[in-house]
């Protein structure tokens, strides 16, 4: 949770301070005038998953890697679908349009005229079947990706001077 929380923390820090110094479009096409510098856009929302992993792999430490992998990653998915679903719908609302969340922030390269795109959903998938296919890849990525966490850490524990 420390390395979210510092991540998230930086990350909006450079939001909120890069549009205090000047600058100015030295490559073309620059089709939209800046006079700031640009900020990086909201960070990703990783501490509602984060403190997850935190609680479940505290709570399951008598059990097995594999299932405190299982548990984890199901629980990261879970927490961040349920977090960052609904916080996609605020991004795009006219709400978020402000210094705080920096949605109405964009590079000399982007033209006025595709500015709605950063407003708007697009549908990646064509079909709900597609959807929950790419839902299931999403949770066992997530579970390797947490018992590969797990196998580094114990990794660097063992590693002595």
């Amino acid at each position: 949770m420390t390395v979210a929380t510092t991540y998230t923390v930086w990350w909006l820090a450079g939001n909120w301070i890069f549009p205090l110094f000047p600058a100015q479009a030295k490559l073309g096409p620059v089709f939209t005038p800046i006079s700031h510098m640009i900020p990086l856009g909201f960070p990703v929302l990783v501490l509602p998953g984060a403190v997850v992993l935190d609680l479940v792999l505290n709570r399951l430490m008598d059990h097995g890697d594999t299932i405190k992998a299982i548990v984890a990653g199901t629980g990261f998915l879970a927490a961040s679908l349920v977090v960052n679903w609904p916080f996609a719908n605020f991004m795009m609302s006219r709400y978020a349009r402000n210094w705080v969340f920096a949605m109405n922030e964009f590079g000399y390269n982007m033209p006025p005229s595709q500015y709605q795109l950063a407003w708007t959903l697009r549908r990646y998938e064509s079909t709900s079947t597609e959807f929950w296919i790419g839902m299931v890849i999403a949770l066992v990525a997530t579970v390797l990706s947490v018992r590969i966490g797990m196998l580094w850490g114990d990794w660097m524990r063992r590693i002595q001077r």
